[in-house]
């Protein structure tokens, strides 16, 4: 039991960092400022949610003592219920097409990944 707690919210804490790393490079690199990001920037945070969603995935059924699938699952229910709480509270100069981009693509990033990592055990 303790294994698989430790796979999810592993697998979520990866994800996470990975994106925060990629979204700081990300406004850095874009000259991003508050209020003022070009709009580079925001497919540039798709981008980050998918990739860290990706590590993520893979990383939970790594870490996964058995029942891959359904320990993948639970991070991509966490992973929609972050990306949904995120859009209701998303700034308001935030486009509405990356809140819905980022809560399909993010999704799919993580159960694909994790697939790939059960289908390679």
């Amino acid at each position: 039991m303790i294994r698989s707690v430790i796979a999810v919210v592993g697998g979520f804490a990866i994800m996470a960092f990975v994106m925060l790393v990629l979204t700081i490079v990300a406004a850095v690199a874009l000259g991003a400022e508050a209020g003022k990001e070009p709009h580079a920037y925001f497919v540039a945070v798709v981008g980050a949610a998918m990739i860290g969603a990706a590590v993520g995935g893979y990383a939970t059924a790594s870490l996964a003592p058995g029942r891959h699938a359904a320990h993948v699952t639970a991070l991509v229910v966490t992973v929609v219920c972050m990306q949904a709480s995120a859009a209701f509270d998303a700034p308001a100069n935030q486009p509405k097409w990356v809140d819905l981009a980022q809560i399909v693509r993010a999704t799919l990033a993580a159960w694909a990944a994790g697939r790939v990592r059960i289908a390679r055990r």
